[in-house]
């Protein structure tokens, strides 16, 4: 699991309103190819956080490196990103940050779409 959470001393009326817009965007992305959402709440210190699936697997780049993919499987895997990213849009989320590092590939092959919907 990664826990995303409010680092003490940020001044929480600065940044609450925009993380918990964050933490109920993501909570709609139900896609197979979409890191998920598992779990949110609040510390016991009164922070509150959010909890994404843990992606074991490397960046696509690497991946596709490692493999040694064929032109046809990369398109292929490339394809369940764009399927991913596309659902995201139907969904009017933005990523704003798609980059190789923030698509992890398991070791079935499959892309995982790490997603920060804000910065900050």
């Amino acid at each position: 699991m990664a826990i995303k959470l409010i680092r003490p001393g940020v001044d929480p009326n600065a940044i609450l309103p925009r993380f918990l817009a964050e933490r109920r965007i993501l909570a709609g992305l139900d896609h197979p190819y979409i890191a998920r959402l598992i779990d949110a709440g609040t510390s016991p210190d009164g922070r509150p956080y959010f909890v994404m699936e843990y992606v074991e697997g490397v960046s696509i780049r690497e991946y596709c490196a490692r493999e040694r993919l064929s032109i046809e499987r990369r398109c292929r895997l490339f394809r369940k990103v764009c399927e991913a990213v596309s659902f995201a849009h139907g969904q009017l989320v933005v990523h704003r940050d798609l980059k190789p590092a923030n698509i992890l590939v398991s070791s079935s092959g499959d892309p995982k779409l790490l997603i920060s919907v804000l910065r900050g």
